[in-house]
C-alpha cells in the first residue's frame, strides 16, 4: 500500500477531475465514489474497482490489481465532492451509454 501527502500528486488531480467534471468522466471511463459501504458492495457485486483512496487501510477484501492508497485528512478533504468525506474514495470502471438518436426511435 502506497501512502500520498501532496494534494498536488497527479492521482489526486486525476480524482479532483473526476468529481468536477462530467466530460473528464466520459474521456477517462471511470467514475468516483465515496462511501466504504459503497466499496463493499462494489467489490462484492464484481464493479472494476481500480484505485481505493483512504484515510485508514482499507480492511475489506478487494482484487489484487487494486491500487490502494492512503492520504492524510487534510489531503481527502482536498480531493473528495462531500463536505464531510467518509475517508475512502475509489474509481471505478463506468460503462457508458448514448441515447438513441430520434431516427433510432422510429
Amino acid at each position: 500500500m502506497e501512502t500520498i501527502t501532496s494534494r498536488q500528486n497527479p492521482l489526486m488531480t486525476h480524482i479532483r477531475k473526476l468529481a468536477g467534471s462530467a466530460a473528464y468522466r466520459r474521456q477517462t471511463g471511470e467514475c468516483l465514489c465515496d462511501s466504504p459501504k459503497l466499496l463493499r458492495e462494489a467489490a462484492q457485486w464484481g464493479a472494476d474497482v481500480q484505485t481505493v483512496v483512504s484515510v485508514l487501510p482499507w480492511d475489506g477484501p478487494l482484487p489484487d490489481h487494486v491500487r490502494q492508497v492512503l492520504v492524510p485528512p487534510e489531503v481527502m478533504s482536498s480531493i473528495s465532492p462531500a463536505k464531510t468525506p467518509q475517508g475512502v474514495l475509489f474509481t471505478c470502471a463506468c460503462l457508458l451509454y448514448t441515447s438513441p438518436s430520434p431516427r433510432d426511435v422510429e
